[in-house]
């Protein structure tokens, strides 16, 4: 590609091919800790929210005694 190049536009063609090498990569570990950021924080702990109350909604329907279950008492 600098072999094609006008003697004049090798010194732009060389600091664009090392801006690119030098701040591409930057900008797109910025860009995936961005949205990282956005919904990896806070996805977890709704997934395993949500996880849990399906779970129990589930073991309620399931297992009707569950409900009536008393602590002190604990003989079915």
């Amino acid at each position: 590609m600098q072999s094609a190049t006008p003697d004049h536009y090798r010194g732009q063609l060389q600091g664009i091919y090392t801006l690119v090498l030098s701040a591409g990569p930057r900008l797109g570990d910025t860009y995936a800790g961005f949205l990282a950021a956005l919904t990896t924080l806070w996805f977890p702990q709704l997934l395993g929210a949500l996880l849990i109350l399906v779970l129990a909604g589930l073991y309620l329907r399931l297992r009707p005694g569950f409900r009536h279950y008393d602590g002190a008492n604990p003989v079915p």
